[in-house]
C-alpha cells in the first residue's frame, strides 16, 4: 500500500495510506496533523483517483513543494519529497499506480458505447440481398417495416429467406423497449428487496418494519455522532487549541506589514486562549513576545521624539565644546531644558547616551547638571515616577527590563539629585532590585526545565521560543546557559 514518511522533529514517522482522502495540516481534523512552522491549518490533501494518489494544495499560506517545485496538483511518483512548512513528506508507491491515469480513461468509452450494437440490423439488410431476383410483388410489406428498404427493390426467391426481412420488423420498436420496461425493471427490484427483507418470518420471531428500523438506525447514528462530537470538546477541544490559536497569531503577525498586526494577535489569544488548557505556556510566551514587540514600537517613537527634542531644543540653542550658537541659553535655562527632557524621555537612547556617553560634549553637559541640582527631584519624586512603569513590567514577568530601568534610573537621579537624596534613592533602588532577582530566581528553574524537555522531546520550534522568551524575561546572569543551548539548536 502507499505511505507517506513525515520527517519534522526527532525520528521519522511512517504513515499508512488506507483512505480514499487523506487530508494533512496543523489543525487537529487532519488525518496527519504537523506541527511544523509554515503549516496551514489546512493545508493539502491525498487522494486516491482511480488507483493512483494524487496531492492537491488546499490554496495554503506558503503552498506545497513537490520535488522543490510548488505545485497546486501533482500526480504522486514514488520517492516523491513533499515540502510542507518546514515538514518533509516522502511519498512511497509500493505497489500503488504512479502517475496520471491515461490509458485507463478510454475504456469507460469503449465499454459504454452499446449503441454499437444496434448496427447490427443495419449489417442484416445489406446481407440479405446478396442474391438478386427478378420478382419484387411478395416482399413488398416489408418494406413498410424498416423505410431503408424502399431505396433497393431486391427480393430473395426462397420464402425462407423473406423470415428474416419479417423478423427484422420488430427492430424499430426495440428503441422504445427500455421505456416500457423501465417500470417492471424498479418494481422488479423493489418486490425482490420486499421479500428478502420480510422473509424472516420464522416460528417465534417478528417481521421487522423497515421503516420503523431505518428511522432508529438514523437515531443511533446521529447519536453517536453528537456524544462524539461532546467527547472530542471535553478530552480534545482543549488539547489543541491552544496550539491553534498559537499558530494563528503567528501567521497574523508574519503575514501582514500592518502597525496593529502584534496587537491582533494578542486579543485573538486573549479572547479565545484557554490557561488551563494544553499548551498554554507555550501560547503565553508567545503573548509576552507580542507585548515586547508593541512596546518595542511604541520605544521606536519616543526615540525619535526623544532625539529630536535634543538636537532641535538643547543641542542647536546652548553652549557646547562644538557648537556655540549666536543667542545661546544660559546654564541654567539650558539645565532645565535638559531636566523636562528627561522627564518625558526617561529611558531612551539619548538619555542613556547623556548618562554614559564618553564624548567631551556629554561630558559638558553632566558637568553641568552636577553644579546646578534640582533641589525639587527628591528621592519620593523619583521611586513615584518609575514605580508603575517597573510593577508593570515585574507583573508581566519582564525582570530583566525591569532591572534596566531602575539602573536607568540611577544614571539620572545621580545627576539632578542633591548628594543627600542621591544617598537615600540608591539604597531604595539596590532592596528594589534584590526584591526583582529574588522572585525571578523562584520562576527560572521552571521554564529552563521546560526548555530542556523541549529539546529532549526534539520540538525544535518551540524550544527556540522558550528560549528566546527566556533571554527576554531574565536578567542574564540567573540565565548564563540559555545563550549556549539557544546556540546550538539554531
Amino acid at each position: 500500500m502507499p505511505r507517506l514518511t513525515i520527517q519534522e522533529a526527532g525520528e521519522p514517522v511512517e504513515y499508512d495510506i488506507l483512505d480514499p482522502e487523506v487530508t494533512i495540516g496543523r489543525g487537529a481534523a487532519n488525518a496527519v496533523q504537523l506541527t511544523a512552522n509554515g503549516v496551514s491549518k489546512h493545508h493539502a490533501v491525498v487522494r486516491r483517483v482511480r488507483g493512483r494518489m494524487k496531492l492537491v494544495d488546499l490554496e495554503s499560506l506558503n503552498g506545497t513543494a513537490v520535488n522543490g517545485r510548488v505545485l497546486n496538483q501533482r500526480w504522486l511518483m514514488d520517492g516523491d519529497a513533499i515540502r510542507i512548512g518546514e515538514a518533509t513528506l516522502t511519498y512511497a508507491a509500493d505497489g500503488a499506480e504512479q502517475g496520471p491515469p491515461v490509458a485507463k480513461v478510454a475504456k469507460p468509452k469503449s465499454v459504454g458505447a452499446k449503441p454499437a450494437v444496434a448496427a447490427k440490423p443495419v449489417v442484416t439488410p445489406k446481407a440479405v440481398p446478396a442474391k438478386p431476383a427478378a420478382v419484387a410483388v411478395k416482399p413488398v410489406p416489408a418494406a413498410p417495416a424498416q423505410p431503408a428498404a424502399p431505396a433497393k427493390p431486391v427480393v430473395t426467391p426462397k420464402p425462407a429467406v423473406a423470415a428474416p426481412a419479417v423478423a427484422a420488423a420488430p427492430a424499430a420498436p426495440v428503441r422504445s423497449a427500455p421505456a416500457r420496461t423501465a417500470p417492471s425493471r424498479r418494481r422488479a427490484r423493489e418486490d425482490d428487496y420486499d421479500d428478502d427483507y420480510y422473509d424472516d418470518e420464522r416460528p417465534g420471531r417478528r417481521v421487522a418494519r423497515k421503516n420503523n428500523n431505518s428511522w432508529i438506525v438514523m437515531g443511533v447514528i446521529g447519536g453517536a455522532i453528537v456524544f462524539g462530537a461532546l467527547i472530542f470538546l471535553i478530552f480534545g477541544g482543549t488539547a489543541s487549541s491552544n496550539r491553534d490559536i498559537l499558530h494563528e497569531g503567528i501567521d497574523i503577525v508574519r503575514g501582514s506589514q500592518a502597525p496593529d498586526r502584534y496587537e491582533r494577535a494578542l486579543r485573538l489569544a486573549e479572547q479565545q486562549g484557554d490557561p488551563g488548557g494544553k499548551h498554554y505556556d507555550l501560547l503565553h510566551d508567545e503573548m509576552d513576545s507580542w507585548r515586547q514587540h508593541m512596546q518595542s514600537l511604541q520605544t521606536q517613537r519616543l526615540e525619535d521624539e526623544s532625539r529630536e527634542f535634543w538636537d532641535k531644543q538643547i543641542l542647536r540653542k546652548s553652549w557646547s565644546p562644538t557648537l556655540h550658537p549666536v543667542d545661546a541659553m544660559t546654564d541654567t535655562q539650558t539645565v532645565q531644558r535638559i531636566h523636562e527632557w528627561m522627564d518625558r524621555y526617561a529611558g531612551t537612547l539619548a538619555v542613556k547616551n547623556l548618562v554614559a556617553g564618553e564624548d567631551e560634549t556629554m561630558q559638558h553637559y553632566r558637568q553641568l547638571l552636577r553644579e546646578h541640582p534640582d533641589p525639587e527631584y527628591s528621592a519620593y519624586r523619583a521611586k513615584e515616577e518609575v514605580r508603575p512603569a517597573v510593577e508593570s513590567l515585574v507583573g508581566t514577568r519582564f525582570y530583566h527590563k525591569a532591572i534596566e530601568r531602575l539602573t536607568d534610573l540611577e544614571g539620572i537621579a545621580r545627576l539632578r539629585m542633591t548628594r543627600e537624596a542621591w544617598t537615600d534613592l540608591e539604597s531604595t533602588i539596590r532592596t528594589w532590585k534584590g526584591d526583582i532577582l529574588n522572585k525571578a530566581r523562584t520562576e527560572v528553574d521552571t521554564d529552563m526545565r521546560s526548555a530542556r524537555d523541549l529539546i529532549d522531546s526534539g520540538q525544535r520550534q518551540d524550544a527556540i521560543r522558550k528560549l528566546q522568551t527566556i533571554l527576554r524575561r531574565y536578567p542574564r546572569e540567573l540565565v548564563p546557559d540559555a545563550p549556549d543551548m539557544l546556540e546550538k539548536i539554531r
